[in-house]
Protein backbone atom coordinates (compact mmCIF):
# COMPACT_ATOMS: atom_id res chain seq x y z
CA UNK A 1 0.00 0.00 0.00
CA UNK A 2 1.22 3.47 -0.89
CA UNK A 3 0.56 6.40 1.47
CA UNK A 4 0.83 9.80 -0.19
CA UNK A 5 0.85 13.17 1.52
CA UNK A 6 -1.11 15.79 -0.40
CA UNK A 7 -0.19 19.27 0.72
CA UNK A 8 -0.25 22.93 -0.28
CA UNK A 9 -1.04 26.24 1.33
CA UNK A 10 -4.40 27.92 1.66
CA UNK A 11 -6.00 28.82 -1.70
CA UNK A 12 -3.94 26.50 -3.92
CA UNK A 13 -6.74 24.04 -4.80
CA UNK A 14 -5.53 21.09 -2.73
CA UNK A 15 -9.04 19.88 -1.82
CA UNK A 16 -10.05 19.83 -5.50
CA UNK A 17 -6.97 17.69 -6.19
CA UNK A 18 -8.07 15.32 -3.39
CA UNK A 19 -11.50 14.93 -5.05
CA UNK A 20 -9.85 13.87 -8.31
CA UNK A 21 -7.70 11.29 -6.52
CA UNK A 22 -10.76 9.97 -4.68
CA UNK A 23 -12.56 9.47 -8.00
CA UNK A 24 -9.60 7.30 -9.06
CA UNK A 25 -10.11 5.03 -6.05
CA UNK A 26 -7.78 6.55 -3.47
CA UNK A 27 -8.84 6.54 0.18
CA UNK A 28 -8.68 10.08 1.58
CA UNK A 29 -7.71 10.98 5.14
CA UNK A 30 -8.71 14.61 5.62
CA UNK A 31 -6.53 16.29 8.28
CA UNK A 32 -9.03 19.13 8.84
CA UNK A 33 -11.86 16.68 9.55
CA UNK A 34 -9.63 14.69 11.91
CA UNK A 35 -8.74 17.88 13.78
CA UNK A 36 -12.40 18.92 14.02
CA UNK A 37 -13.36 15.48 15.33
CA UNK A 38 -10.70 15.65 18.06
CA UNK A 39 -11.83 19.14 19.10
CA UNK A 40 -15.37 17.83 19.49
CA UNK A 41 -14.72 14.50 21.16
CA UNK A 42 -11.32 14.32 22.89
CA UNK A 43 -11.81 15.31 26.56
CA UNK A 44 -8.09 15.51 27.32
CA UNK A 45 -7.60 17.95 24.45
CA UNK A 46 -10.65 19.91 25.62
CA UNK A 47 -9.13 20.32 29.11
CA UNK A 48 -5.68 21.21 27.73
CA UNK A 49 -7.04 23.91 25.42
CA UNK A 50 -9.05 25.49 28.23
CA UNK A 51 -5.85 25.52 30.32
CA UNK A 52 -4.09 27.38 27.49
CA UNK A 53 -6.84 29.70 26.20
CA UNK A 54 -9.43 29.90 28.97
CA UNK A 55 -13.23 29.50 28.75
CA UNK A 56 -13.56 32.17 26.04
CA UNK A 57 -13.11 29.44 23.39
CA UNK A 58 -16.10 27.42 24.67
CA UNK A 59 -19.71 27.52 23.43
CA UNK A 60 -22.36 25.08 24.72
CA UNK A 61 -19.74 22.99 26.53
CA UNK A 62 -17.76 22.46 23.32
CA UNK A 63 -14.67 24.05 21.80
CA UNK A 64 -15.91 26.72 19.39
CA UNK A 65 -13.60 26.51 16.36
CA UNK A 66 -14.26 30.12 15.33
CA UNK A 67 -13.41 31.42 18.80
CA UNK A 68 -10.33 29.19 18.94
CA UNK A 69 -9.28 30.47 15.50
CA UNK A 70 -9.70 34.06 16.65
CA UNK A 71 -7.60 33.35 19.78
CA UNK A 72 -4.62 32.05 17.75
CA UNK A 73 -4.88 34.17 14.59
CA UNK A 74 -1.81 36.38 14.21
CA UNK A 75 -0.34 35.12 17.49
CA UNK A 76 2.58 32.79 16.77
CA UNK A 77 3.04 31.77 20.41
CA UNK A 78 -0.61 30.78 20.86
CA UNK A 79 -0.67 28.98 17.49
CA UNK A 80 2.44 27.01 18.49
CA UNK A 81 0.72 26.01 21.78
CA UNK A 82 -2.36 24.82 19.87
CA UNK A 83 -0.22 22.87 17.39
CA UNK A 84 1.74 21.23 20.22
CA UNK A 85 -1.52 20.12 21.85
CA UNK A 86 -3.32 18.80 18.77
CA UNK A 87 -0.75 17.70 16.16
CA UNK A 88 0.57 14.59 18.03
CA UNK A 89 -3.03 13.43 18.62
CA UNK A 90 -3.83 13.92 14.95
CA UNK A 91 -0.75 11.91 13.96
CA UNK A 92 -1.97 8.98 16.10
CA UNK A 93 -5.39 9.14 14.41
CA UNK A 94 -3.79 9.13 10.95
CA UNK A 95 -1.67 6.11 11.87
CA UNK A 96 -4.75 4.23 13.10
CA UNK A 97 -6.62 4.99 9.86
CA UNK A 98 -3.63 3.99 7.72
CA UNK A 99 -3.38 0.68 9.64
CA UNK A 100 -7.08 -0.03 9.00
CA UNK A 101 -6.70 0.62 5.26
CA UNK A 102 -3.61 -1.60 5.17
CA UNK A 103 -5.57 -4.45 6.80
CA UNK A 104 -8.33 -3.95 4.22
CA UNK A 105 -5.79 -4.38 1.44
CA UNK A 106 -6.20 -0.87 0.00
CA UNK A 107 -3.64 0.20 -2.60
CA UNK A 108 -3.53 3.99 -2.24
CA UNK A 109 -4.18 6.28 0.74
CA UNK A 110 -3.94 10.07 0.55
CA UNK A 111 -3.27 12.15 3.65
CA UNK A 112 -4.70 15.56 2.71
CA UNK A 113 -2.98 18.04 5.04
CA UNK A 114 -2.11 21.71 4.52
CA UNK A 115 0.50 21.61 7.32
CA UNK A 116 2.00 18.21 6.40
CA UNK A 117 5.57 19.53 6.70
CA UNK A 118 4.97 22.02 9.51
CA UNK A 119 3.45 19.29 11.71
CA UNK A 120 6.09 16.67 10.83
CA UNK A 121 3.48 14.35 9.28
CA UNK A 122 5.64 13.99 6.16
CA UNK A 123 7.47 11.27 8.17
CA UNK A 124 4.43 8.94 7.99
CA UNK A 125 3.92 9.06 4.21
CA UNK A 126 5.81 7.40 1.33
CA UNK A 127 5.57 10.18 -1.27
CA UNK A 128 4.45 13.80 -1.31
CA UNK A 129 2.37 15.75 -3.83
CA UNK A 130 2.52 19.52 -3.50
CA UNK A 131 -0.17 21.70 -5.06
CA UNK A 132 1.26 25.20 -5.57
CA UNK A 133 -0.10 28.49 -6.93
CA UNK A 134 0.99 32.11 -7.22
CA UNK A 135 0.32 34.36 -4.23
CA UNK A 136 -1.80 36.70 -6.38
CA UNK A 137 -4.10 33.87 -7.45
CA UNK A 138 -4.34 32.51 -3.93
CA UNK A 139 -5.43 35.92 -2.63
CA UNK A 140 -8.05 36.15 -5.41
CA UNK A 141 -9.40 32.70 -4.54
CA UNK A 142 -9.57 33.59 -0.85
CA UNK A 143 -11.31 36.89 -1.70
CA UNK A 144 -14.02 34.84 -3.46
CA UNK A 145 -14.50 32.97 -0.18
CA UNK A 146 -15.10 36.27 1.60
CA UNK A 147 -11.61 36.64 3.08
CA UNK A 148 -10.14 40.12 2.71
CA UNK A 149 -6.62 40.76 1.40
CA UNK A 150 -5.07 41.49 4.80
CA UNK A 151 -6.36 38.27 6.36
CA UNK A 152 -5.49 36.28 3.21
CA UNK A 153 -1.88 37.49 3.37
CA UNK A 154 -1.67 36.64 7.07
CA UNK A 155 -3.01 33.13 6.39
CA UNK A 156 -0.52 32.59 3.55
CA UNK A 157 2.46 33.88 5.54
CA UNK A 158 1.60 31.64 8.54
CA UNK A 159 2.41 28.55 6.42
CA UNK A 160 5.69 27.44 4.86
CA UNK A 161 6.40 28.93 1.44
CA UNK A 162 5.95 26.92 -1.77
CA UNK A 163 9.69 27.32 -2.44
CA UNK A 164 10.57 25.46 0.77
CA UNK A 165 7.90 22.78 0.24
CA UNK A 166 8.97 22.15 -3.38
CA UNK A 167 12.42 21.00 -2.22
CA UNK A 168 10.81 18.33 -0.04
CA UNK A 169 8.10 17.11 -2.47
CA UNK A 170 8.15 14.25 -4.98
CA UNK A 171 5.47 15.65 -7.30
CA UNK A 172 4.60 19.32 -7.89
CA UNK A 173 1.33 20.47 -9.44
CA UNK A 174 1.20 24.17 -10.33
CA UNK A 175 -2.42 25.30 -10.19
CA UNK A 176 -2.28 28.70 -11.87
CA UNK A 177 -5.03 28.06 -14.39
CA UNK A 178 -8.54 26.55 -14.49
CA UNK A 179 -10.08 23.70 -12.48
CA UNK A 180 -10.08 21.64 -15.69
CA UNK A 181 -6.34 22.17 -16.05
CA UNK A 182 -5.78 21.20 -12.40
CA UNK A 183 -7.77 17.98 -12.86
CA UNK A 184 -5.66 17.03 -15.91
CA UNK A 185 -2.45 17.64 -13.97
CA UNK A 186 -3.67 15.58 -11.01
CA UNK A 187 -4.65 12.73 -13.32
CA UNK A 188 -1.23 12.87 -14.99
CA UNK A 189 0.46 12.77 -11.56
CA UNK A 190 -1.77 9.85 -10.54
CA UNK A 191 -0.65 7.91 -13.65
CA UNK A 192 3.01 8.67 -12.83
CA UNK A 193 2.51 7.30 -9.32
CA UNK A 194 0.87 4.14 -10.67
CA UNK A 195 3.78 3.63 -13.10
CA UNK A 196 6.52 4.36 -10.55
CA UNK A 197 5.15 3.54 -7.08
CA UNK A 198 8.59 3.20 -5.43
Amino acid sequence: MLVIGLTGGVGVGKDEAAKVLKRHGAEIIDADKTGHRLLEKNRELYKRLIEIFGNKIVSRKKIDRKKLGAAVFGNKKKLAQLDKAIHPLMKKEFQKEIAVYRKQGKKLVILNAAVLFEAGWDKIVDKIILVAASKTLRIKRLNKRGIDRKKALAMISSQWSDAVKKKKSDFIINNNSSIGDLRKKVEYTFRQIRLHPN
